[in-house]
């Protein structure tokens, strides 16, 4: 977090730019870590999908 402070205070002169940058940086990294929490609750849910046909198919043939 103090890199992406400097970067700040290094891109943009103004006030109102350094915090427009620092909100589209934080919107990025939410963006991001978002991503990648759906892709596991997606990989989740295919997994679960998965474990339960194969209960009721093994249910089915008994």
């Amino acid at each position: 977090m103090y890199f992406r402070a400097q970067e700040v205070k290094n891109t943009s002169k103004s006030k109102r730019g350094k915090i427009r940058f620092t909100l589209i940086l934080i919107m990025q990294e939410t963006i991001y870590e978002l991503y990648v929490a759906k892709v596991l609750i997606f990989l989740i849910n295919g997994i679960e999908r998965k474990e339960f046909s194969f209960g009721l198919r093994i249910f089915a043939q008994s």
